[in-house]
């Protein structure tokens, strides 16, 4: 039985054009999934939907979680999200913006992990800086970074590769490879070829394209 299982998900903004028409796709523990597509195709659409941010009467689907009947708003404490925009407190340091995190998140082992995940992607010595100095790829791995720790069984990431240079990628394809072994499982946003990382299934969004 998957983890998750999802059927005939249908969304529309408007109610006139389906931006995605009748998907159907499971999730298993252990699980690395790339979602691909062209423009347009509903990819941040849909990591949004399983996140529970887009809950709307335009919105169409079943869902179960180890085989109960749920609803992604309901489960979304399960998961973390990796948005393609960073989330930062520009006027602190990196330092105060995992402290603030932990706050949100309410876990003991929180900053220690992220220490951890900052130093793997080696922007540890930066925490220090005011984040406004940070480059646009030290700002994306400190927020992967803070996101990753997050105690979660599902990760959503959108176009977390974006940004990084050919050694964070490959840094970043091993950290995920290594918390997979650990009962995680992610459904990764990708446009790239080249982000080093092995999926175990993908699903292009290009057949659930937009429909009149």
């Amino acid at each position: 039985m998957p983890h998750l299982q999802i059927e005939n998900l249908s969304y529309s903004y408007d109610g006139k054009k389906w931006i995605l028409k009748d998907l159907n796709m499971s999730i298993n523990k252990n699980e690395i999934i790339k979602i691909k597509g062209p423009n347009g195709s509903g990819k941040t659409t849909l990591l949004k939907i399983l996140m529970g941010i887009i809950e709307d009467d335009k919105l169409i689907y079943s869902a179960y979680l180890d085989g109960k009947q749920v609803r992604f708003s309901d489960i979304k404490f399960k998961f973390s999200y990796v948005p393609d925009k960073i989330y930062l407190l520009e006027n602190l340091s990196g330092f105060k913006n995992i402290k603030f995190f932990s706050y949100v998140f309410d876990d003991n082992e929180y900053i220690k992990k992220v220490y951890e995940l900052c130093n793997l992607l080696n922007i540890s010595t930066y925490l220090k800086q005011t984040v406004s100095e940070y480059s646009a790829g030290m700002k994306q791995k400190l927020f992967i970074a803070m996101m990753l720790a997050k105690k979660a069984e599902l990760y959503l990431m959108d176009e977390p590769f974006n940004s990084l240079d050919t050694e964070s990628k490959i840094i970043l394809a091993d950290i995920i490879f290594e918390m997979k072994k650990q009962d995680k499982s992610f459904v990764i946003v990708s446009h790239s070829d080249s982000d080093n990382l092995v999926y175990d299934r993908i699903i292009d969004l290009a057949q659930y394209k937009n429909q009149l």
